[in-house]
């Protein structure tokens, strides 16, 4: 079995209402996420789950992320949003965090990259044309391969990664996260 990367991790956190606007904008947490059927081929596994603080993203109690939660406070952490989806041979992730600045998305988004050459990957970037400053690899580890998408818009840093085992036969297509991606973008550029 294959798992997320650790400064992905999909603890469990509490989930709550969503249909509240963000601090910034008249999108819901929710509409900041990918909707039904905009990553083909993928259902949505229930309701996203809310973090309203750095330490409830990483629940460092029980991951010891004690300094990825206070770097996520330092940049200006206000609440953050994920949902796992599920297809035929693959999961994926679609995760949004609202910062106090424009600057702390930035910096998460720099980090993205960072974060995942540190996991002992193998990393290819491609291009994702029509979003500004995109960061987007293609990874691979001797148990999984993955497709991530990160971009930050104002004060919002967007991630969608889609995960597969290194041995399936139909891997979800590229252009298909791209895709799901331009669709958020536009969405939230519009916002």
């Amino acid at each position: 079995m294959w798992r997320w990367p650790r400064f992905l991790a999909l603890l469990p956190l509490a989930a709550v209402s969503v249909a509240a606007a963000s601090a910034e904008g008249a999108l819901s947490l929710q509409q900041r996420l990918l909707g039904p059927a905009e990553l083909s081929g993928f259902a949505i596994n229930g309701p996203p789950q809310i973090a309203r603080s750095a330490e409830a993203w990483y629940r460092p109690k029980l991951s010891g992320r004690f300094k990825e939660a206070a770097t996520l406070r330092a940049r200006g952490f206000v609440v953050g949003a994920r949902e796992q989806l599920t297809g035929s041979n693959a999961q994926a992730l679609s995760a949004v965090i609202e910062f106090k600045t424009a600057r702390g998305a930035r910096v998460t988004l720099g980090q993205t990259l960072v974060q995942l050459r540190s996991g002992s990957y193998a990393l290819k970037r491609f291009s994702v044309p029509g979003i500004a400053g995109v960061q987007a690899v293609a990874t691979s580890a001797v148990g999984e391969k993955a497709l991530t998408i990160a971009f930050s818009e104002r004060r919002f840093w967007y991630l969608i990664s889609v995960r597969y085992p290194p041995h399936t036969k139909k891997p979800p297509a590229r252009s298909t996260v791209i895709a799901s991606a331009r669709a958020l973008y536009r969405r939230v550029h519009r916002a």
